[in-house]
């Protein structure tokens, strides 16, 4: 069986993480999440996540970029040898490229997640409210918009090469509302192309 390994990108809120979630449950896709190597990342430096992320915002380009590529690093040992394989997410053309260059024989695809950014903000604070509410958290409302702020500063800034995905994407999905229900039949139809043998062309 060919390895295949989907490459997710796309701003924050605009649902990727819900179709990894898809991809894994549905048809047994690794799901290999940025958030969690940012998450082991924070631990192993004590740091806060409010405190991780200001910090990336602030930090020099090329520190950025320095860091981003240690997380996909962490992302491909963690995708060990499944066969088949959801990266969420990359932010850069460069880690699409690192990604084929660690898995030469497997088939590397890229799908671009969007949404309009009203929706993507609602879901990023529903996302921080959420946090707000485990056990053992309080957090004030100004938190939860700081959270939102900084979030949305590093997935938009100038530094960001998201168009660029956006532009070379294998395949898209466009979310226009919350729960869209065309969802789950347009990645049944993308996980159909994408595990036809190679050579068989496709609808981006």
């Amino acid at each position: 069986m060919e390895r295949v390994i989907i490459c997710l990108s796309g701003h924050s809120g605009a649902g990727k993480s819900t179709i990894a979630r898809m991809l894994s449950e549905r048809y047994g896709f690794l799901h290999v999440s940025r958030e969690a190597q940012l998450r082991r990342i924070r631990e192993e430096l004590g740091k806060s996540r409010r405190e991780a992320l200001a910090a990336y915002v602030h930090a020099p380009r090329d520190q950025i970029e320095e860091f981003d590529l240690q997380v996909v690093q962490r992302m491909v040992q963690d995708a060990g040898n499944s066969p088949r394989v959801v990266l969420d997410f990359l932010t850069r053309p460069s880690h699409v490229a690192a990604v084929k260059q660690a898995f030469p024989d497997a088939r590397v695809v890229t799908l671009y997640v969007s949404a309009p950014e009203l929706l993507r903000a609602v879901s990023v604070l529903n996302r921080n409210k959420a946090r707000v509410t485990e056990p053992g958290v309080k957090r004030r409302t100004s938190s939860v918009l700081f959270d939102f702020a900084i979030e949305h500063l590093t997935h938009n800034s100038k530094w960001g090469e998201l168009g660029a995905l956006a532009k070379t994407a294998d395949y898209r999905i466009v979310r226009t509302r919350k729960n869209n229900p065309v969802i789950p039949d347009r990645v049944d139809e993308i996980v159909e192309r994408v595990l036809k043998p190679q050579g068989q062309s496709h609808r981006p």
